[in-house]
């Protein structure tokens, strides 16, 4: 659609007024340049194109055409000749003239009437709106009859309008292009939604990205990476596209003497945190934590590892917590060899496995503040001021005696 002057031409009841070309099968024929139908089947289709919620122009390009058919024959290449002549695409936009619009483009634009819709077409059409009809040009100078694209116009109250623009030659004018309709659908809201969901997803991508653990996405049909996100690159010393469409069983596998390796599907969300060895891509090998959760992802389940690197003390720890079982008799004994009650060396036996507040309260059916002053009276009782100082010295100061 092009900003013209606004030139009303033949009205829409104006249209195939003309009883010559009155067809028996009552559909719409070419007739010397216009369209003539039944005036009962006009009227008919006047009504449905007033209402339907779509912005409808009929335009007369065919001044326009004149210039490109000269164009044509002298074979000008029209990208290259419109696009260093912008002030000839305003020329030709000048010679558009519209006959005609529905009534819901006025609606559509903020227009009382189609006066000040005409009037004010140089509100509506910005520097957006020539590119569209830059590339309309084309598209008819090489002879097509259809042309879409989605654009943006301003209404007459500033409001701004995404649209999508359909322009299309009806049959028999496509010599003449004395008849252009140009169909206009509003976009707005689906922009509006599209919008709101990219902010939302590049939200979380800057989460993802900035994250402290490395994150890695797992199918959890076949265990194949399908995303990582910068510090699954540093620990994994691979990028990105490394990464993606590798097995997860070929970057992580247990420790050395540890148990072996599950297959590459996914955890079950109840999994507790795992000690295994990511394999860098020079070869070597960096202990990590691993937990995992199912979810899905694009519509399809996936399991999202979170690890984090450990340090080698650490990771002897994991090595004994693995070979522990946190609630023997000797556990026990332990602890009341140093003054524990049974429920609090239960809930020594579960800090050492790694269990959470809620996870030991659930465990022992007990509430979490109640698990919250056992710790503390077992911290006291062993003189640590700390979970990790309290489970050192219970797994290497004197477990292991």
């Amino acid at each position: 659609m092009a900003p013209s002057s606004g030139e009303g031409g033949a009205g829409r009841d104006d249209l195939g007024a003309s009883n010559e070309a009155e067809t028996k099968d009552n559909v719409w024929r070419p007739c010397n340049g216009t369209y003539s139908i039944p005036a009962p089947l006009a009227e008919r289709y006047h009504r449905i194109l007033q209402s339907i919620p779509v912005s409808i122009w009929e335009e007369d390009f065919s001044a326009v055409k004149k210039h490109l058919d000269r164009f044509r024959k002298r074979a000008v290449p029209l990208r290259a000749h419109f696009e260093n002549r912008p002030e000839e695409v305003l020329s030709l936009a000048r010679k558009v003239r519209i006959i005609n619009v529905n009534d819901y483009t006025l609606q559509f634009y903020e227009a009382a009437s189609r006066e000040e819709l005409f009037c004010g077409l140089h509100r509506i059409f910005n520097k957006v709106s020539y590119d569209t009809f830059r590339e309309e040009l084309i598209a008819l100078g090489e002879g097509r009859t259809v042309f879409s694209t989605e654009t943006v116009n301003v209404s007459l109250k500033g409001g701004i309008k995404h649209i999508l623009l359909q322009l299309s030659v009806p049959p028999g004018f496509e010599e003449s292009l004395s008849l252009v309709l140009v169909n206009i659908v509003d976009i707005t809201q689906l922009k509006e939604r599209e919008a709101g969901l990219k902010e939302e997803v590049d939200k979380y991508r800057i989460i993802f990205e900035s994250l402290h653990d490395a994150i890695f996405l797992t199918d959890q049909e076949t265990g194949i990476i399908i995303e990582a996100n910068r510090n699954a690159e540093r620990v994994s010393a691979r990028n990105r596209e490394e990464l993606i469409g590798m097995h997860a069983a070929q970057i992580l596998s247990p420790p050395e003497g540890g148990p072996a390796q599950p297959s590459g599907r996914a955890a079950e969300s109840t999994e507790k945190v795992q000690s295994l060895c990511i394999s860098q891509a020079d070869g070597r090998k960096k202990r990590v934590s691993v937990s995992a959760i199912r979810t899905e992802y694009a519509g399809k389940p996936v399991t999202v590892h979170t690890l984090r690197e450990v340090s080698p003390e650490t990771g002897r720890i994991h090595d004994l917590l693995e070979a522990l079982d946190p609630a023997s008799s000797r556990l026990l004994q332990w602890g009341a060899a140093r003054g524990l009650s049974k429920r609090e060396s239960e809930v020594l036996s579960l800090v050492v496995s790694g269990l959470s507040n809620r996870e030991i309260a659930e465990r022992l059916c007990i509430s979490s503040k109640t698990v919250d002053t056992h710790r503390t009276r077992v911290m006291r009782k062993l003189g640590t001021h700390s979970t990790a100082d309290l489970v050192k010295n219970a797994l290497l100061g004197e477990l292991l005696e």
